[in-house]
């Protein structure tokens, strides 16, 4: 299956920055004894992220990210146990494009939920302590993110 669904990704990988460019996106880095959240999808490029998504025109970038954590790992916060850590803007090929402007949220929690993972979008998950993160096997955004945080 993740097979198809990378073949499916770098076919539709024009349209998909089509729609992506200047798009506003959260991302929440959850830690629990000092370890960080990282998931992974079969579709794209398989590199560890942490849970967050687009945020919609209605939305906050802080709501987005609730939404988003919510649905991509079952985890519920309130948008006040957020935090904003950083925001970078991120151009993705040859061409540094599609532009695409990402704001980072952190929230500490006391002990490690039991995670409902987002069917056909989340495939796997881990806890890693942070200063074991390889930019290597990252998202282009969380590596960046990630260096200018710690």
């Amino acid at each position: 299956m993740s097979k198809l669904l990378n073949l499916l990704y770098r076919v539709c990988q024009p349209g998909i920055y089509l729609l992506l460019h200047n798009s506003r996106r959260s991302r929440v880095l959850v830690i629990c004894d000092d370890e960080l959240l990282l998931i992974r999808s079969d579709f794209g490029w398989r590199h560890w992220s942490v849970p967050g998504g687009g945020i919609k025109r209605s939305e906050t970038a802080v709501d987005g990210a609730v939404r988003e954590l919510r649905e991509e790992v079952g985890i519920r916060v309130k948008p006040s146990q957020l935090r904003k850590v950083t925001q970078i803007t991120k151009g993705y090929g040859p061409l540094n494009w599609p532009r695409i402007h990402f704001v980072f949220f952190v929230v500490h929690l006391n002990k490690k939920p039991a995670l409902t993972l987002q069917k056909y979008e989340v495939t796997e998950s881990q806890w890693l302590p942070a200063n074991q993160l390889s930019a290597t096997d990252l998202t282009p955004e969380l590596a960046q993110a990630h260096s200018s945080m710690w």
